[in-house]
């Protein structure tokens, strides 16, 4: 597992070759296991910030040594995530094509990307006007990544036989 995460950072602006099943979702594994700690980190940190607002005064050392930390894990996390894009996509790329997929399969990531992104801004302004989300957006999304994880989890060659 950590052999994989090895190759994944070592092969980070390379698009060709293929990757296993198995290298993968090892990456996937610790990738999620990262965030999901930093989350952790996040939300306890925050929990100690409003406790110690709450029982301490705004000026005291404790409370501007939580809320540095906080603001700390949030920007490392940020740039662990940013640095991850491009390996991730080539990670990803890789696996479709050892599927035996067409590179034009690989549109379909980006644009479920494009459409999360669509997503969230329709979230985040659904409470600041009257801004609707369009109707088809969410199930073509759906559809979209339902389909990427078909297909990543789809054997080496399955699309080589046909």
């Amino acid at each position: 597992m950590i052999q994989s995460y090895k190759k994944y950072w070592e092969n980070y602006f390379h698009f060709r070759g293929q990757t296993s099943r198995s290298e993968y979702w090892s990456v996937i594994f610790i990738n999620s296991a990262i965030s999901l700690l930093g989350y952790w980190l996040v939300l306890y940190l925050l929990g100690n910030l409003v406790q110690t607002v709450v029982s301490v005064a705004d000026n005291s050392k404790a409370y501007w040594v939580v809320l540095v930390t906080l603001v700390l894990v949030t920007f490392l996390l940020t740039v662990f995530w940013l640095v991850n894009v491009i390996p991730f996509l080539s990670i990803s790329y890789r696996r479709y094509r050892d599927t035996g997929l067409t590179a034009w399969a690989f549109t379909i990531e980006p644009v479920a990307i494009c459409l999360s992104l669509a997503v969230y801004y329709y979230q985040t302004k659904v409470y600041e006007s009257n801004i609707s989300m369009p109707l088809w957006l969410i199930p073509v999304l759906l559809v979209l990544v339902l389909a990427d994880f078909l297909i990543k989890i789809l054997p080496t060659g399955t699309f080589n036989k046909i």
